[in-house]
């Protein structure tokens, strides 16, 4: 640096592209004067003589330019609305009347562009925020000494679709902690004032009173983030909030007409026909099989296929090429799968669809294959309920103090936010209050608990941020702490930091409704702590303070002589736990996991990559992607078989070793059955065979087994002594009770006659 500016002046020419000492200079495409911050004419030119785009790229190159003089244009990405819409994914081009009608305002905006004043740290800031269906703006302003207004610098943006759907008091308090966000480097770390057209909004955001308990919790974590701030808020009409509001007052474009639709096609399922089961039987192998079985006689060896159709061949019956049993029509292996679409219209669970196939349709395992289709259904995945509560894995009670912490955050409560900790064996709870929810606050204030109690040996938290940030990690790592995280969306594994949130959260409810305070002093909390840690705990039977410091602090009350604190505490465990067991997946098992990042989505397949405990699982998504369930958050999925055009046969059942058989429910012999098939005709009466077909099974010599004519066949009656059931007779118990009863009065009156003729 030169003493003087006659020396330094030479320095800068050096350089020859240094411009100094001039009242206005071009930087970056703006004109800088004394004044303040102006556009540069000939950028202005280039994009008032702009043509219209006439394609995607176009579109985008006029827009990345405007977008540079954004902080000129007021409500910029209101009036650009319609292009944006050109801009999205699958959206087909179509430079429409209000396409051309935002493309004209956009560079009349432009050329309508005032000069923005220097910011000044002496000077009044003030922050005028506002929203419209479609986009969030802001105006920051200076104050100046004549009283007048003027502008720093404008923002604004589109709103997201999702956004788009917020109540109007959610979008105008988006609109300022999204403005507070753009202008952070201006606001941070002085006062300022926020302009608001909203009047609810002084009352929920108001610095000077807290926020009331019933708010919403959006606007509750915008309270938090306003928190950090040295600002006032004041209500601006309308009229006086012209800049902010300005997408409000625009002229609404036209809306395009939609057609009416009177009529809607639609596509159903094809109907099966009786001919068409006919048809797909005779092409089914192994019902063209049972076809002729029952036509001419069933052998006496079956394979293991046809073996559930010979426990049935007694009831199955032909009409018209179709198998039937009873009412039901045996349906082939092709159709199958079109069965199951037919039965699940409309989405019914698994009992009705089989409570509606007992009606109509069997074959082998049909139960099975509802179960499965039902099971492997994505659209009842994402609607069924959540699993049954798999049963209670209780934590293992250490048996020190201090071995095992629980930690959570409790609140906002009256307008404060808590750290809980939990010892897992004493129950000894700490409570401190937080006013800035961050990793670096969290360890500092464990740091100082430590100092007194020492280090635990495992810390239990949910996955809050500041549990799983690196500062956190390092912080357990260094002091050798084993840090255990809760499965995502699971509260219940943390339950003993969870249930006393609730219970302080109960005590200050009933503590403000006697004293009517609007937050919690020290005196209330130190009050709570002591009545707490002097009380019994239903868990271990004793209380907090004698298990974490040995001894029993003095109250005003004579406290019972507590039981066992390791009987207590089994006894709470078996009350926790349920009759029902848990379920037990197995690595690469297919699984539906409960999803909790889109609304239309509750349900993903999955699979089991690895089992972290009795309740935990690291389960794969489909995309590739890891995470941690409970046992609570996982279902069963299974995948329902393609249907088979060709099926294979496998070994046969032999049922030859007997000599007797049921037909009708009547002992026959077999030499009879064999040499005398019996077909059974679409009415379903017996016929006697047909003396051209033959027969299919030869003759069995059964002089070679001399057991077998005293052997019932397979499947028949059991041959084992039966002892008759004990019947309650009951009219031959009360005519046996009335005679007793006769004989016992005839007694008595026998005794006493003789009495009655003495006095006589």
């Amino acid at each position: 640096m030169a003493p003087t500016v006659t020396v330094h002046r030479p320095r800068l020419r050096v350089l020859g592209h240094s411009v100094t000492m001039v009242p206005k200079l071009e930087f970056c495409g703006h004109l800088v004067d004394a004044e303040g911050i102006h556009t540069v004419e000939d950028k202005v030119d280039a994009l008032v003589k702009a043509p219209a785009p006439t394609s995607v790229h176009q579109l985008r190159s006029y827009l990345g330019l405007l977008n540079y003089y954004n902080k000129f244009l007021p409500d910029l990405a209101h009036t650009l609305f319609p292009l944006h819409k050109l801009l999205e994914k699958h959206s087909r081009w179509d430079w429409s009347a209000k396409c051309q009608h935002a493309f004209e305002s956009s560079k009349r905006k432009l050329l309508a562009s005032r000069m923005l004043v220097h910011y000044d740290l002496q000077k009044p800031l003030t922050l005028a925020c506002d929203a419209s269906p479609y986009g969030l703006g802001a105006v920051l302003s200076h104050i100046l000494p004549d009283g007048s207004e003027k502008p720093v610098a404008f923002a604004s943006r589109s709103l997201t679709k999702t956004e788009s759907n917020y109540s109007q008091i959610d979008k105008e308090a988006l609109a300022l902690i999204w403005a507070i966000r753009k202008f952070h480097l201006y606001l941070y770390g002085r006062e300022f004032t926020i302009l608001t057209d909203h009047k609810p909004l002084l009352q929920i955001f108001s610095p000077d009173k807290g926020i009331s308990q019933t708010t919403a919790a959006r606007l509750q974590r915008y309270a938090l983030f306003l928190g950090a701030y040295s600002y006032r808020i004041q209500y601006r009409s309308h009229d006086d909030n012209a800049n902010a509001d300005a997408m409000s007052r625009l002229t609404e474009l036209p809306l395009e007409s939609t057609p009416s639709v009177k009529s809607c096609r639609y596509t159903t399922s094809h109907l099966l026909t009786s001919r068409e089961i006919a048809a797909h039987t005779v092409k089914d192998t192994l019902l063209t099989n049972v076809l002729t079985f029952i036509r001419d006689g069933w052998p006496a060896t079956v394979s293991q296929e046809h073996e559930p159709y010979y426990r049935k061949r007694m009831e199955l019956f032909v009409k018209d090429n179709c198998v039937l049993w009873g009412d039901r029509v045996v349906i082939p292996k092709t159709l199958q799968r079109h069965i199951l679409d037919l039965l699940h219209t409309g989405h019914p669970g698994t009992t009705r669809m089989k409570q509606k196939a007992r009606g109509y349709v069997w074959w082998p395992n049909i139960d099975a294959d509802i179960t499965a289709y039902v099971n492997a259904c994505v659209g009842c995945a994402q609607t069924a309920r959540d699993p049954p509560r798999g049963c209670i894995q209780p934590w293992t009670w250490p048996t020190v103090p201090w071995f095992r912490l629980h930690l959570d955050f409790a609140g906002p409560i009256r307008g404060q936010t808590f750290l809980i900790i939990i010892d897992a064996h004493s129950k000894w709870p700490e409570v401190i209050p937080v006013t800035q929810l961050t990793t670096k606050a969290t360890v500092a204030i464990l740091l100082h608990l430590f100092a007194s109690f020492g280090y635990p040996r495992e810390i239990v938290t949910d996955n809050g941020a500041q549990f799983t940030s690196q500062e956190f990690q390092s912080f357990v790592t260094v002091h050798n702490i084993k840090h255990k995280l809760t499965a995502p969306y699971h509260p219940a594994t943390n339950g003993q930091a969870e249930r006393f949130v609730q219970t302080f959260k109960n005590y200050f409810k009933a503590s403000v409704a006697v004293t009517s305070q609007r937050s919690i002093s020290p005196q209330q909390l130190d009050s709570f702590l002591f009545t707490y840690r002097t009380t019994p705990h239903a868990t271990t039977g004793t209380t907090p303070a004698e298990l974490m410091l040995g001894r029993q602090p003095w109250t005003a009350f004579d406290m019972l002589r507590p039981q066992t604190v390791h009987e207590h505490v089994l006894q709470s465990q078996e009350k926790m736990v349920k009759s029902k067991e848990s379920p037990v997946f197995a690595t690469h098992q297919e699984v539906w996991t409960r999803s909790y990042g889109s609304a239309n989505t509750r349900w993903l397949p999955a699979t089991v990559a690895e089992s972290l405990g009795p309740k935990m699982y690291r389960v794969r998504l489909e995309d590739g992607s890891i995470t941690r369930r409970h046992v609570d958050q996982l279902r069963s999925r299974s995948r329902v078989p393609e249907p088979l055009t060709s099926p294979t046969l496998r070994g046969p059942v032999s049922t030859s070793n007997a000599s007797e058989d049921i037909w009708n429910g009547v002992w026959v012999d077999s030499e009879t059955l064999d040499s005398s098939p019996v077909g059974i005709c679409d009415s379903g009466s017996e016929v006697p065979p047909d003396p051209s077909v033959p027969s299919l099974t030869p003759p069995v010599d059964l002089s070679s087994n001399p057991t077998a004519s005293n052997t019932p066949p397979a499947g028949g009656r059991p041959q084992r002594h039966r002892r008759p059931p004990d019947r309650l007779l009951l009219q031959e118990r009360i005519r046996d009770f009335r005679r007793s009863s006769r004989r016992a009065q005839k007694d008595v009156d026998d005794d006493l006659a003789p009495q009655f003729s003495s006095e006589d």
